[in-house]
């Protein structure tokens, strides 16, 4: 582990994992790149209730991991297409309204995006897992599920008011 700047870091396979932030700003712009070497990835809780406004992640990242963005403020968070995993409650238990999940990913973990404030979401063709509790607890009217999914978990859509759910062909 190594502390730069606002961050702890450590290296992985394929760059560098975001561990901590230390910072104290509410607005974060995630670099690409720390001492010449890509952000691939963010850790377990790195961010985690920091009342974090707003994230801006690099398109270097890969993975999402755990409870990363959890119990924050985020309104809004746009994630790169660069991402392909987003593990459990990695978003959850923010005031985030709408999101767009890139075609890149392929895994939403457990309860990802819980105890939101969504009222739409697009679930693009890459993604083949949806984890238990995804959607849990937000303001959905309407999901479209593509075909792509081959594992839907229970209690996806839990606790969403007048929900309609699509498969899309």
């Amino acid at each position: 582990m190594k502390y730069t700047g606002d961050f702890i870091i450590e290296e992985n396979e394929t760059g560098l994992t975001i561990i901590k932030y230390i910072g104290e700003s509410k607005k974060v712009n995630i670099p690409r790149e720390i001492n010449g070497k890509l952000v691939t990835s963010i850790g377990y809780k790195a961010f985690y209730n920091n009342n974090l406004v707003v994230v801006i992640i690099p398109d270097s990242v890969i993975h999402i991991n755990g409870r990363a963005f959890s119990h924050n403020n985020l309104t809004k968070i746009i994630i790169p297409n660069s991402v392909t995993c987003i593990s459990e409650r990695a978003f959850s238990n923010n005031y985030l309204t709408k999101i767009v999940i890139p075609n890149s990913v392929v895994y939403l973990g457990y309860k990802a995006f819980a105890n939101n404030r969504l009222k739409e979401i697009v679930i693009p063709d890459s993604v083949t897992v949806i984890g238990k509790g995804v959607f849990y607890k937000n303001k959905l009217t309407q999901v479209n599920i593509p075909n792509s999914v081959t594992r839907l978990s229970p209690w996806v859509f839990h606790n969403n008011l007048k929900i309609q759910i699509i498969k899309t062909k």
